[in-house]
């Protein structure tokens, strides 16, 4: 009897997307999908739009891609298209990323990111753009409050202020100049210059000093509260 073997599995062949298996894909996806010509016109946008900024795609087909933006942003967009066409024109592999805002039919504006790539006809000729948009209302909430957090952190850092170099001190009552260039008790100039804050105290040789019945143990010694300090 022959032995049979099974035939080892084969890679698949890459299935060419015809423009309306393309279409079907696009129009499933969570992210915007869109297209538009060599003037920068929208002549395909997937209705995951709708959710994204409250338009239907019928609504934006036809439109400038700048007007799907702030208007300070559209300008600045528009002046750099003719430099995007050329990078896809130069490398079919080129890429273009940007993070923009887009204005909602409510009113509001939404934080997006777009990645542009060129669209070639068989001939390598650049024929569209296409895009893909994601929403990052919630990267952008993060990094506002990320950015919000160190601010706060540098305003505390600033407030904590150190003492260095030469601090003038009276070698008789022990009072420093200030800044500006009054006399103050040590802990008043110590603590307007750090946060450094003071509880007082007698040390063993004043409190013998003043107490001389602490003199046998003036660690352990407790002043009639009545006596002057």
């Amino acid at each position: 009897m022959e032995e049979t073997t099974d035939s080892p599995l084969q890679d698949p062949k890459p299935v060419p997307l015809e423009q309306e298996d393309f279409k079907r894909i696009a129009d499933h996806m969570s992210d915007v999908v869109w297209v538009v010509d060599l003037e920068g016109r929208f002549t395909y946008v997937s209705p995951s739009v709708l959710q994204l900024r409250g338009y239907r795609p019928d609504e934006i087909v036809g439109q400038m891609f700048e007007e799907a933006l702030v208007p300070e942003e559209g300008q600045q967009i528009r002046a750099l298209f003719p430099e995007v066409l050329a990078q896809f024109r130069a490398s079919r592999s080129a890429q273009v990323r940007r993070f923009v805002t887009q204005p909602c039919r409510d009113g509001s504006n939404i934080p997006s990111e777009i990645l542009t790539n060129g669209i070639y006809d068989e001939e390598g000729h650049l024929v569209a753009v296409l895009g893909v948009t994601r929403d990052i209302s919630e990267r952008h909430r993060l990094e506002q409050e990320l950015r919000h957090a160190k601010q706060q952190a540098e305003r505390a850092l600033a407030e904590v202020r150190t003492l260095s170099g030469l601090i003038p001190i009276c070698s008789s009552c022990r009072k420093v100049r200030g800044d500006q260039g009054y006399w103050e008790r040590v802990e008043d100039y110590i603590a307007s210059h750090t946060a450094a804050r003071f509880s007082h105290g007698m040390c063993p040789t004043c409190l013998v000093r003043y107490f001389p019945e602490c003199a046998g143990d003036p660690l352990n010694c407790t002043p009639d509260p009545e006596d002057p300090a």
